[in-house]
Parts: structure tokens; C-alpha cells; sequence
């Protein structure tokens, strides 16, 4: 997808100075993922449940960096068009959700990367 499809995440997740952003769905889990590459070199993926707008958001500086992920429930706000974060909490990957958002970014990303080889 474009970015003008990452546009209603901007606000709730902070990614409107985002150098580059890609917005992808994972039909096998029912989520879409809204990956971005922030100005200060720092990286944000955000996990987005479309059945329930639950979410969970990984932040991370670089390799190695400690890894912050946030999780809560999104509001659309019909008005603006956009996701407003209603509800979260902070943790570092401790968290059982936090953890399941890692395994399954990390299984998609491999899926994709292998699509991506086996067309090329």
C-alpha cells in the first residue's frame, strides 16, 4: 500500500516524520502491519488487530537497542480520518502480547522476504 494508507496512523503513533513507511496486511492473522522508518534512525512497527482495533507497536533504535512496545485499542475518529489511540501500556517484550506481536512480525517478514525472493 502507499503512504497515503499509513496517513490515518500518523497521529496515534507518531510516524508523521517517518522517512519511509510501508502499510502491508497479514491475512493469515488478521492484521495489518504498518512498518516505518523514522527521521532519528529509530524503527517502528505497529500491528494492527482489524477485528477487535486492537494493536500493539514495537519501537526499536537499532540492533541491539532496548525494544519498547506499546499495546492498546484504536478509535477511528471519523472527522480527521484517523486512528486515535484510546487505551495502552508501556512494557519492554515481557508481556505475553508483546511477545505473540514479535513471533508473528517475525514469521511474516520471513514469509514475505521468501515471496519476494522466489519472484525475483
Amino acid at each position: 500500500m502507499t503512504l497515503s494508507a499509513a496517513k490515518p496512523y500518523e497521529l496515534a503513533f507518531d510516524l508523521d516524520d517517518a522517512v519511509s513507511v510501508r502499510v502491508e496486511e497479514n491475512p493469515r492473522h488478521g492484521v495489518r502491519y504498518v512498518e516505518a522508518l523514522l527521521r532519528d534512525s529509530s524503527v517502528a512497527v505497529v500491528q494492527h488487530n482489524r477485528a477487535d482495533n486492537t494493536f500493539t507497536a514495537l519501537y526499536c533504535q537499532g540492533e541491539g537497542a532496548t525494544q519498547i512496545f506499546q499495546s492498546g485499542t484504536l478509535t477511528w475518529n471519523p472527522s480527521s480520518g484517523r486512528w486515535v489511540v484510546f487505551d495502552f501500556h508501556i512494557d519492554y517484550g515481557q508481556a505475553p502480547g508483546s511477545k505473540q506481536m514479535q513471533k508473528e512480525y517475525r514469521e511474516w517478514f520471513a514469509a514475505r522476504a521468501e515471496r519476494k525472493q522466489g519472484n525475483s
